[in-house]
């Protein structure tokens, strides 16, 4: 997950918007900024879906290894 924000650019647009609504619950406006509530469960789906064994975990691994090449 470390990884997320350097690859948030090579992500569709589409899953850009699905990791987004999985994990914010919602964003509050203020006059000095704004506060962001995050979906604890929505943090634990995305561990589950980058698990050993997981679709998500070769793609992670696939991806390693090509910026190692």
């Amino acid at each position: 997950m470390r990884n997320l924000a350097s690859l948030w650019r090579d992500l569709f647009p589409a899953e850009q918007c699905r990791l987004a609504q999985l994990l914010i619950e919602r964003v509050v406006m203020a006059d000095d900024g704004l506060e962001i509530i995050w979906r604890g469960q929505g943090w634990q789906d995305l561990a589950g879906e980058l698990a050993p064994g997981t679709i998500g975990a070769e793609l992670q691994e696939w991806e390693q290894q090509e910026e190692g090449v």
